[in-house]
């Protein structure tokens, strides 16, 4: 096996790690440790840690360790469809060029639908709190909205976590009566079920316990906004009950031990 194969593996590790996201906790509470300009890494939370600072990863990071055979799938299919759309330009590049080409817009597109993803949130959280928003934004967040009727909002982006696990993270919104809200935008088909993701559950599950304990478990609940970018004005609102909660905090417990071997760091405190 040439060097490059052996070293690709720990090259594509450490870019990973530069895009995870930590936070800390203090007496304050928890904060995060990373900022739009900046990511914080693993190699940074050792040393904090060394330093007798609480450290700990966020609920996506943590999801870095689980397979994702969707979402891989769906990247394989936007660069074949691009490849299938630049095939006639082939012959202007050698063939690595070419791939790589492919491999950058491909991901590109990618970034743009995360983007897009994000200002959809801030609007979200900036109706919620009662502010202006980007008005581009009004197709997403007036029907998100909508669906938020008969919910009495608790807090925004609020950030909770778990020494005790080890993980943290900021959640879209908390509402009164144990209930855990998420924001997801993702494309959807006309007469098609939005999609669905065990993470979805399990993010929704790792918030609510960091949030109310072992009193969420007994007898609370998630529900998932999920926004459509591609059919403008769709929403929907999808419950997570008790039952499918408790089952899903079980699997992300799990994960986080998968997630401390494969990183060989344990975040946990008591």
């Amino acid at each position: 096996m040439s060097t490059l194969l052996q070293e690709a593996p720990a090259a594509k590790a450490e870019k990973a790690q530069d895009s995870s996201h930590w936070y800390e906790h203090t007496n304050a509470g928890w904060s995060p440790l990373y900022t739009p300009e900046k990511s914080f890494t693993l190699r940074e939370a050792r040393k904090a840690q060394k330093e007798g600072r609480k450290i700990a990863p966020s609920v996506t990071t943590i999801f870095k360790a689980l397979h994702k055979q969707m979402l891989l799938d769906w990247k394989v299919q936007e660069a074949v469809k691009l490849a299938y759309d630049k095939s006639c330009t082939a012959i202007k590049f050698g063939r690595d060029e070419w791939v790589d080409s492919i491999i950058s817009e491909a991901s590109n597109s990618s970034r743009g639908a995360m983007d897009l993803g994000t200002r959809i949130h801030s609007a979200i959280e900036a109706a919620s709190a009662g502010q202006g928003y980007d008005a581009d934004m009004e197709q997403y967040v007036v029907p998100a909205m909508r669906e938020r009727e008969g919910l009495v909002s608790l807090s925004v982006e609020e950030c909770v976590g778990n020494t005790g696990f080890g993980y943290a993270g900021r959640c879209d919104e908390f509402f009164h009566g144990l209930v855990v809200g998420d924001n997801k935008s993702r494309k959807t088909r006309a007469g098609k079920k939005v999609a669905s993701y065990e993470t979805d559950s399990m993010q929704l599950a790792a918030y609510g316990f960091a949030k109310w304990g072992t009193d969420f478990l007994t007898s609370g609940r998630g529900v998932i906004f999920v926004i459509s970018t591609t059919e403008p004005g769709r929403c929907e609102k999808v419950w997570v009950e008790n039952e499918e909660i408790n089952a899903a905090f079980d699997g992300f417990v799990a994960l986080t031990g998968v997630w401390r071997y494969v990183n060989g760091f344990d975040p946990r405190t008591p």
